[in-house]
């Protein structure tokens, strides 16, 4: 058995969850404290978070170190709200904490944040044959709200509306001087979400609804949020009509318990997150009307190569699921300019959230797929972007992605059996095919040469034509 705290530093208030982890009986929680705090109300009166509050946060950060202290806990995480970087002094606040507590908090983005509570739902008892039917997990943030949609097993698309708690309040008092501005908000909400109906479940019923969060949290009690949250849930309900609503009850703290435990091996998670990512982007490319049998043929190629080069190459399995989805979305840009496709790529996936990716690796998905078509930069035109080290996957990421672009470089399929393996230096790629390969042979030695810059060894293209 092992005991794990996650702490999280939201916008109205602060939480600690203390889990027992069991391996074939995953998590149960065995203490939970909450403490209010004036964070988003400092925020967006004055821009920065005062004196006072800071100390209060360093007060109740320590009290929950003594509990955690109690519980002799083998692991723990402190994760804050990203809404806290809009305060001006936040890295002098952050400072104070480490100092007067010993914690390192570490802000999270809103991919992360919601990925962390979808952790948490996909865990639950039943989550898996909810989704078999049609399903839309909601997930209400300050600023915005995601709605993510599931049918017959699989992860649709996931969509960000300007729809936050704190948005409607702050719309709220925006109307509060003209008639009827609850009525005038509802028509604003109802519009948005009939949107998302309309491109998303066109002519189907909405079996479930799951409601993401806690229900007995901090913002319930704040009349400025009290309003707009409850105006939101309803809304919601009116316009996506659920046959039924399922309130788990799960928050970022239980989000953050399951992602440790699965990193760490403590559990094994039953729900395949990674497909999850895929079954996205495959949707996106179908949208943007990329050649289907193309991708695939891609999609399979550069696994192939990311997987006979890995010793060669030091990156790891997230990489490599960052290698198929830069493989499923390459052509997407094509649909807004065939000409200016790089730049269409990147708008495409920079504006379409993966549930499953960090907003850091959508980026670097994204660059990967501008370059290749357009020159790759130096490290110091993106250094206010990337690390050293990131700029250095995003090249290897690129590297296969030309070389197994080049192994279909007419969309024709023409290999039928394919096979690969390093010897002497050399990546040599046997393909089977009953068409002519000239084209591709005729490409591929500037991808190779590309290729070996970055991996030192050379991808060889052999073929064996079959007879007819």
């Amino acid at each position: 058995m092992k005991v794990f705290a996650s702490i999280y530093i939201g916008s109205v208030e602060a939480t600690m969850k203390v889990f027992e982890v069991k391996k074939g009986s995953g998590l149960q929680e065995i203490d939970n404290l909450k403490k209010p705090t004036d964070i988003i109300s400092e925020i967006l009166r004055y821009k920065k978070i005062s004196q006072e509050t800071a100390d209060k946060l360093c007060k109740m950060l320590l009290d929950m170190k003594r509990i955690m202290g109690s519980y002799k806990v083998d692991g723990y995480k402190v994760y804050a709200n990203s809404v806290l970087k809009q305060a001006s002094n936040i890295y002098f606040i952050l400072d104070q904490v480490k100092t007067k507590t010993g914690f390192e908090v570490e802000i999270i983005s809103n991919s992360e944040q919601r990925f962390l509570g979808y952790q948490a739902i996909a865990s639950m008892d039943g989550f898996a044959e909810i989704i078999k039917d049609s399903a839309v997990l909601v997930d209400i943030g300050g600023v915005s709200l995601q709605l993510t949609y599931f049918s017959n097993g699989k992860l649709i698309t996931t969509q960000h509306l300007d729809l936050g708690i704190v948005s409607v309040g702050e719309n709220l008092r925006k109307l509060d001087s003209m008639a009827n501005p609850i009525e005038q908000m509802n028509e604003i909400l109802n519009k948005e979400l009939d949107v998302f109906k309309s491109l998303y479940l066109t002519g189907e019923s909405l079996k479930y609804m799951i409601i993401s969060g806690d229900l007995n949290a901090a913002f319930y009690t704040i009349d400025f949020l009290m309003q707009p949250l409850k105006m939101l849930h309803k809304a919601i309900a009116n316009s996506l009509q659920p046959k039924k609503i399922i309130t788990p009850g799960v928050t970022t703290c239980d989000g953050m318990a399951y992602d440790y435990c699965y990193n760490n091996g403590w559990l094994v998670a039953e729900h395949d997150f990674n497909e999850d990512v895929l079954s996205a982007a495959w949707t996106i490319s179908k949208r943007y009307g990329s050649y289907q049998p193309h991708l695939k043929a891609l999609e399979k190629l550069s696994g192939m190569i990311f997987d006979a080069t890995k010793k060669y190459h030091g990156m790891s399995d997230k990489h490599r699921l960052m290698m198929q989805v830069i493989a499923i979305l390459h052509d997407c840009g094509k649909y807004i300019s065939i000409a200016e496709a790089s730049s269409g790529s990147y708008t495409i996936i920079m504006s379409s959230e993966i549930l499953g990716l960090s907003h850091k690796e959508r980026e670097m998905i994204a660059y990967t797929v501008s370059y290749n078509r357009k020159p790759l930069e130096n490290y110091e035109a993106l250094s206010d972007k990337f690390t050293p080290e990131e700029y250095v996957i995003i090249v290897k990421l690129l590297a296969i992605l030309k070389v197994a672009n080049a192994l279909d470089r007419s969309h024709k399929q023409k290999s039928k059996n394919v096979s690969m393996t390093v010897r002497d230096n050399n990546l040599n790629i046997t393909i089977e095919s009953q068409a002519s390969m000239a084209l591709e042979k005729g490409l591929f030695s500037e991808k190779a040469d590309f290729f070996q810059q970055i991996f030192g060894i050379r991808p060889v293209l052999k073929e064996k034509r079959l007879d007819l």
